[in-house]
């Protein structure tokens, strides 16, 4: 489960390192760098369109509780064709 690791990418991030995430779609792999967190009480929680590409990916924080999420947004750096299986 990919969300089970994001409450870590704080940690990395603090110690300096670079966090990426691959997305794969039908026939592409699309390449993200994570470029903040931000943890928030979910009142506060508000999620809008970007004029870039990015993802942001929200999950629980900290595992089941339900009232804070932690916000993960990572900025598209790279594509690649995935191989196709036949």
């Amino acid at each position: 489960n990919v969300f089970s690791a994001l409450p870590r990418i704080p940690e990395l991030l603090d110690a300096g390192e670079d966090v990426l995430i691959v997305v794969a779609a039908v026939g592409r792999e699309y390449l993200y760098q994570v470029s903040h967190t931000e943890l928030l009480h979910e009142d506060n929680l508000r999620i809008t369109s970007a004029e870039d590409a990015r993802i942001t990916l929200v999950t629980c924080y900290p595992r089941f509780k339900y009232d804070h999420r932690l916000v993960v947004t990572a900025r598209l750096i790279g594509f690649r064709d995935s191989p196709t299986i036949a």
